[in-house]
């Protein structure tokens, strides 16, 4: 037995409500289940019950066993005195509020069906990587629309929080925000902390006083990412050392320098080096300087243009400082400008349009998601192998917070098609 469980049982109201009473005998009427609460405090809010001739309207709390109440100290924690009703599997004790008062108990253990108990137990012991994936077949293309939604809409808001706590530490400054964001995701997964920490230490406001100046930025972005320290016989690593001891001095950044240690280079393909990384962002800032306004464009294809950079010449034959390579592309390709489209511009287009309550924003940031082709990834290949047809990145992200929030984690009692399935 879990509390998710008991969550889904006072949800829906899937239990036995005839006569419906308190383990103490007195009477009880639910006039509102209320809303599930995912903060801190009790577990459902704005709950409406009536008990011992009075209507009563405040929280309900949610256990297992009635003594969890005093296991989880919430007979000393005062937010506790407005639980007008304890939910319980099975009560085992008696328990009171903060202010010593008792609370209505409701025990459900003999008022469910045995087949729902056990269509749920058969979800969650179910060893499937997708634990529904029998029933898929059965669901119809309504209630998958309405998963993809709601996956999709909770990944928005999780990375819009990450983003929204970068933007609170910039004071609220959407450009030094974007800025970080896109350094970010330009570390792919491995170099993300260290991307982000070089944008963090090197200030926005000092890269537009040298957005004109490639050399400028190349030499301020690998100085403080810790890659200028070594003696390489390479004429333009030594020129860059010179242009950075005069930007470190006249920007005070001497001791703000990442270590070139920090930085992942081991079993990268080399297109991938972070050393290229960092040219190529030198150069998305030379272009673009007013980073905010052109990731937060809505337009896919105008959006891409503007991210098909090419690096300084340097970069057309070298991965790293002093050694040559073959003459190469050095344009940022199709799938990084697709991994920045989603991993830095929806993130930060989903934390400015929540923060302005804008709807009609989160509505466009679908449209430019489903402009974006579809992810590869042994998740989606999971999708798509069990029916579920894969079109886009709108596609793509809703399935991969399905399965990494809800499917991995068991969770199917707060899944569209997992209530479905219980509720056959």
């Amino acid at each position: 037995m879990t509390e998710q469980f008991l969550a889904f049982l006072w949800k829906y109201q899937r239990f036995d409500q005839q006569n419906l009473r308190t383990t103490s005998g007195d009477i009880l009427q639910i006039f509102d289940v209320g809303y599930q609460n995912e903060n801190a405090g009790a577990d459902f809010q704005m709950v409406r019950i009536h008990w011992q001739k009075k209507e009563w309207i405040g929280t309900a709390e949610l256990h297992i066993k009635s003594s969890d109440w005093d296991l989880h100290q919430h007979q000393k924690n005062i937010t506790y005195n407005n639980v007008i009703l304890h939910i319980v599997w099975e009560e085992d004790k008696s328990i009171f509020r903060a202010d010593k008062s008792s609370i209505p108990t409701l025990e459900l253990k003999n008022k469910i069906p045995n087949y729902l108990y056990q269509r749920w137990r058969g979800l969650i012991l179910n060893q499937d990587k997708i634990p529904c994936a029998n029933h898929l077949i059965e669901i119809n293309n309504l209630t998958k629309t309405q998963l993809l939604e709601n996956a999709l809409l909770h990944r928005l808001q999780k990375k819009a929080e990450i983003v929204k706590q970068i933007w609170i530490e910039n004071e609220m400054d959407w450009e030094e925000t974007a800025y970080q964001i896109l350094a970010k995701a330009l570390g792919i997964k491995v170099n993300q902390e260290p991307f982000l920490r070089l944008a963090k230490v090197l200030p926005f406001k000092i890269i537009l006083k040298n957005r004109d100046n490639l050399f400028a930025l190349e030499a301020l972005l690998f100085g403080v990412a810790g890659f200028l320290e070594d003696e390489i016989k390479d004429d333009y690593y030594q020129k860059l050392q010179k242009e950075y001891q005069f930007l470190a001095h006249k920007y005070q950044l001497k001791t703000k320098v990442l270590k070139k240690e920090d930085w992942f280079f081991l079993r990268m393909r080399p297109a991938n080096f972070p050393t290229l990384r960092i040219a190529q962002f030198a150069t998305i800032l030379h272009h673009n300087p007013a980073i905010f306004s052109i990731l937060i464009e809505d337009n896919v294809k105008l959006l891409t243009k503007k991210l098909e950079i090419s690096t300084s010449d340097y970069w057309e034959n070298h991965y790293q400082f002093g050694k040559e390579t073959k003459h190469k592309n050095t344009h940022l390709g199709k799938n990084i400008i697709e991994n920045l489209l989603i991993n830095a511009v929806v993130p930060l287009k989903a934390c400015y349009y929540l923060e302005k309550d804008n709807d009609e924003g989160l509505v466009q940031i679908t449209e430019f998601l489903a402009n974006i082709p579809a992810e590869k990834n042994q998740f989606i290949e999971l999708w798509a192998k069990n029916g579920i047809k894969v079109k886009n990145g709108y596609d793509t992200q809703a399935l991969l917070e399905q399965y990494q929030y809800f499917c991995s984690q068991k969770r199917c009692l707060e899944c569209v098609i997992g209530v479905q399935i219980m509720g056959k």
